[in-house]
């Protein structure tokens, strides 16, 4: 269909599984997302988050709990994060606990809370209250 013709077609964007959502550093949320994808969230977020993929940028806020299937985390997390995978980066700031089957903290991230692998029955607890370079 060529631009401008007249047609009764809407446009909307792909929907699915694969798809990557974005919510920018303009965008303040408040109330909990959901989806099915993949969503990185460089806006401000006052709710709980889960999804398939959930990238936190460097300028990303979320007030709430993460859940996702991999989690990675560059920004600021004022809540529990329960992620199969989680990355922890260097720029993060985490208050709150962490569950995971894998995780990986870099040098210079800061993570305040409780951190348990999943799966593990009766598992030791690492209390880690700063991992700064």
């Amino acid at each position: 269909m060529a631009w401008g013709s007249k047609s009764n077609d809407t446009h909307e964007a792909p929907r699915g599984n694969n798809a990557m959502s974005f919510l920018g550093g303009e965008v303040v949320v408040q109330g909990n997302i959901t989806g099915g994808g993949d969503l990185h969230i460089d806006a401000e977020i006052n709710g709980d988050v889960m999804g398939k993929t959930i990238i936190i940028g460097n300028n990303g806020i979320v007030r709430g709990n993460i859940q996702a299937a991999k989690a990675t985390i560059a920004g600021t997390v004022e809540g529990t994060i329960s992620a199969e995978t989680l990355i922890v980066e260097k720029t993060a700031r985490v208050r709150g606990d962490l569950s995971y089957a894998n995780v990986s903290v870099e040098n210079g991230a800061l993570v305040e809370g409780r951190l348990t692998q999943q799966g593990k029955a009766h598992a030791g607890e690492v209390q880690l209250v700063s991992a700064a370079e």
